[in-house]
């Protein structure tokens, strides 16, 4: 929040949790109207207040480390204050997850965060395969087991592997969704169990119980 101050900026901010002395609001010359750390005197009228954020949102107050939610306190790491709580947005959950901003997610909010939740952190994908062996001396044959929403094909971009072709296994619908939508060349080839299958073949590997077993 800003509050008008007679200082070269003009104005001062306080933060949530913060106190700030109101009095002669329209008033241009008067300074210290930000009262973190900072002890003013007293007057006959009190328009001293803590800032506790827009109303647009829930305010929760934090007391002795705790905080109360819907009438029920819970311990709580925060200084005492005042605080809006929120959920992450689905764009702040990619950047944790280090997915690209151009990456799009077809589906419900509810969905994505599912997706971005099951999945790897991509830089750790990328690090692990960075150890790999001339992943970038020629293309390469990609089999992904439980593919979800193709972080590892995102990891392969970042680190600049060509990719011959990329077979996946997934059967959540929004997750294949997903994936056709930001690599349409992916090929799906459903239930991951089918390994386990006599006859089922891939790139020389041989399911069914008996080659599993060996």
């Amino acid at each position: 929040m800003q509050v008008n101050e007679a200082t070269k900026l003009g104005y001062t901010v306080i933060q949530p949790g913060e106190c700030v002395d109101l009095a002669m609001p329209q008033s241009k010359t008067r300074r210290g109207r930000a009262m973190k750390d900072k002890t003013n005197c007293l007057t006959t009228s009190c328009d001293f207040y803590e800032y506790c954020g827009t109303l647009d949102a829930p305010i929760y107050q934090v007391r002795d480390g705790m905080i109360t939610v819907k009438g029920q306190e819970y311990p709580i790491k925060l200084r005492d204050g005042c605080y809006i709580i929120r959920k992450l947005t689905v764009r702040e959950c990619m950047r944790l997850q280090t997915v690209p901003e151009t990456y799009v997610f077809p589906v419900s909010p509810s969905q994505a965060y599912k997706m971005l939740g099951n999945g790897w952190t991509v830089d750790v994908i990328a690090h692990i395969m960075g150890h790999f062996e001339g992943l970038t001396a020629e293309p390469v044959e990609v089999l992904s087991m439980y593919d979800g929403m193709s972080c590892g094909h995102i990891a392969l971009g970042k680190l600049g592997a060509e990719i011959a072709s990329y077979h996946a296994t997934e059967i959540d619908k929004f997750a294949i969704q997903t994936t056709q939508a930001n690599f349409p060349d992916v090929v799906q080839l459903g239930d991951a169990f089918q390994v386990r299958e006599d006859g089922w073949t891939y790139a020389g590997l041989t399911g069914g119980a008996s080659e599993a077993a060996e």
